[in-house]
């Protein structure tokens, strides 16, 4: 299919496998998933890697998320779970606050597909509970009961521009009612809500779906930092009330590619590289080598290569 490729770049979207303090949030709790810079007062979830080599990953945090939180560094590409009680993030029996900052490493509105920013709603639940997607672009909040019934607030404007972003999420469970906020302007807001009772094996996790064998579908392919989990309901954070993400900072996504070999077929041109996770993989094309400045001007040939599969 590809008779000549001179220059290949395989971005590697890597992932990282953790699990939260498995005692009951507290009141509130700021995750800060950079390393800290220094010790800080706020009460900060015990995050530890799972079947991660090398240590988290990370990029240094712009001046922005420096300015709101501890942390040096924001965590690239998360795929974070809790391994402690999935009620207290659930749209049931008690009200909670989740907000933070996210940022997508496509920045020129081109985003195609879904991938998982946070959420309950997981293939070991048969997809029940809750999740906040990027789809095309957009971010999409959805809720699925057992019964089949479903409720999605989803954005008009795209969110895939480079930038960071802020999102909250509140669920007042005395007036169930569920309300979502994307840069501080409310997408929409669902009340009457029936909240999820009995719906066994649901996980609650961060940056990617996980399946019942424990693989992550999905991945998130950005960074976030500074997210808060409250107890209650929050007052919205309304524009202006956080800081415009600076525009001007832009992270690198481009992975090592120093194992990528290719091998000659009958008209066709096989690439083939080391899997040493289970990193989900995209090929671009490009006839000049491709870099952060570049990226925008190659071609998409292949998105969402999932560990252990093969495409043409």
């Amino acid at each position: 299919m590809i008779d000549h490729i001179k220059n290949v770049t395989i971005s590697c979207i890597l992932g990282m496998l953790f699990a939260f303090h498995t005692s009951a949030i507290s009141a509130k709790e700021v995750w800060h998933f950079g390393e800290p810079a220094d010790q800080t007062t706020e009460k900060v979830s015990l995050i530890v890697p799972i079947e991660r080599q090398g240590g988290n990953l990370s990029v240094p945090a712009n001046e922005i998320i420096k300015e709101r939180t501890k942390s040096q560094a924001a965590l690239k590409n998360p795929r974070l779970k809790c391994s402690g009680d999935v009620e207290q993030f659930e749209i049931a029996g008690k009200s909670w606050s989740l907000s933070g900052w996210f940022h997508h490493t496509i920045d020129d509105g081109s985003m195609v597909g879904g991938i998982e920013l946070v959420g309950t709603r997981q293939p070991t639940s048969h997809f029940h509970g809750w999740d906040i997607c990027m789809i095309d672009g957009t971010m999409r909040f959805l809720f699925s009961r057992p019964d089949g019934t479903e409720i999605k607030l989803q954005t008009k404007n795209r969110f895939d521009d480079g930038n960071w972003h802020f999102f909250q999420l509140r669920w007042d469970a005395p007036k169930k009612t569920v309300d979502f906020y994307a840069d501080g302007k409310e997408v929409g807001s669902a009340n009457n809500i029936v909240p999820i009772t009995e719906c066994p094996n649901r996980l609650f996790s961060i940056g990617a779906k996980v399946d019942e064998k424990g693989n992550t579908l999905h991945e998130w392919t950005g960074e976030i930092d500074h997210w808060i989990f409250e107890a209650d309901v929050v007052a919205p954070v309304e524009s202006g009330d956080f800081p415009v993400a600076d525009t001007t900072v832009k992270l690198s996504t481009i992975a090592d590619t120093s194992n990528i070999h290719t091998v000659l077929l009958s008209g066709q041109t096989a690439i083939l590289w080391d899997e040493h996770d289970c990193a989900v993989r995209s090929i671009l094309f490009s006839d000049k080598p491709i870099t952060e400045e570049n990226r925008g001007d190659a071609r998409l040939l292949v998105d969402n290569i999932l560990h252990g599969s093969s495409n043409d």
